[in-house]
């Protein structure tokens, strides 16, 4: 018996799964005996919760000379490209200052080296030893409907969506595009000889700011303060049960409040993502470098718990086939580092 193999028998292999977003920090962690699972640990940590990340890590990093960490890639400045080689994508990108990573040989990955190296200097404390690409994830998770179909898949985080269309197993285009908290400015989909990329990373704050410098940007999101515009709402629901007095209780003002504050956000949230899958289609079709085959479906899978709008959105305004799947995208993370260490052994 090798002696890597004697340390595995004798020792837990710990796997830790984790996506950060404006909104805190989610972590998954696996423990396997021999291959097979032994514990599993999942925590939220809201806000920026770095210090409380790193406290709750490290008994369970103690416990093993066998632990990986992987993070999933939240940085704006990333994509990925229908071809297989860096020289293939000079007719798409500018990837100068980025990494690259073509999975096959089939398609590119790109991130900038700027954003990787800021995840890796805010996680430091930890350690990281992969940094997982969303469309990693959706090619793992999705991979039954990938390998037989022609669709668009979605994968929706907390700050970001990231759409691809495969064609049986090939990707025939891919965006990645974060949903601002304040103004969302979305690139056209005007027919482009080329995107030039420049990246701008504030290393100890970890924002982040994109150009797309040849790319037409266009107006700010719209309000949703005119909800008569928005078709197919009906806002009369809620009161219907005033109507009936003796079998309603009123809830207290502050908390009525508070429930429609919420509400709103989600509505606002959902709206924005609808925008960012209508114009990710718009680029798609109207861009002639890409092969613009058509989808009718549309595969989500949902990382942050969706309302009902967004597939109504897609349906009714679209016209598209929509299928949900709920996902945990910290314990597809590391099982995307599984996936790594069987590979390499």
């Amino acid at each position: 018996m090798g002696f890597a193999k004697l340390v595995e028998r004798l020792y837990l292999k710990v796997f830790v799964g984790i996506t950060a977003s404006h909104s805190g920090i989610r972590v998954v962690v696996e423990m396997l005996k021999n291959g097979e699972a032994a514990e599993r640990f999942s925590q939220s940590f809201e806000g920026d919760a770095d210090a409380e990340l790193n406290a709750f890590l490290e008994p369970y990093l103690a416990e093993s000379p066998l632990h990986y960490v992987a993070l999933l890639n939240t940085m704006d400045e990333q994509g990925a490209l229908p071809v297989g080689s860096e020289k293939e994508a000079e007719r798409f990108a500018d990837l100068s200052t980025a990494l690259t990573l073509s999975p096959g040989g089939e398609w590119l990955l790109y991130a900038s080296k700027p954003g990787i190296d800021a995840l890796q200097k805010r996680f430091g404390g930890i350690g990281v030893d992969f940094i997982f690409s969303p469309f990693s994830v959706l090619e793992q998770f999705f991979a039954d409907k990938i390998s037989t179909t022609t669709a668009l898949f979605v994968l929706l985080e907390d700050d970001a969506v990231s759409a691809a269309v495969f064609s049986e197993g090939r990707l025939l285009f891919a965006r990645h595009l974060g949903i601002a908290h304040e103004d969302l400015h979305l690139a056209g989909a005007e027919e482009n000889d080329g995107v030039s990329l420049s990246f701008e990373i504030d290393i100890d704050g970890i924002e982040e700011g994109l150009e797309l410098e040849d790319i037409n940007a266009i107006d700010d999101l719209e309000g949703l303060d005119d909800l008569d515009e928005i078709e197919d709402l009906d806002m009369m629901d809620d009161l219907e049960s005033f109507t009936e007095e003796e079998e309603t209780v009123v809830p207290a003002r502050n908390e009525e409040i508070s429930r429609d504050e919420s509400s709103l956000e989600g509505f606002d949230k959902d709206y924005k993502r609808f925008q960012l899958i209508q114009m990710t289609l718009e680029h798609y079709y109207g861009d002639s470098k890409y092969d613009s085959q058509f989808v009718e479906s549309v595969y989500i899978a949902d990382g942050c718990g969706l309302g009902d709008d967004l597939k109504h959105y897609l349906e009714e305004e679209l016209f598209m086939k929509v299928f949900v799947r709920r996902i945990d995208i910290p314990a597809e993370i590391a099982d995307l580092a599984k996936r790594e260490l069987r590979d390499a052994s």
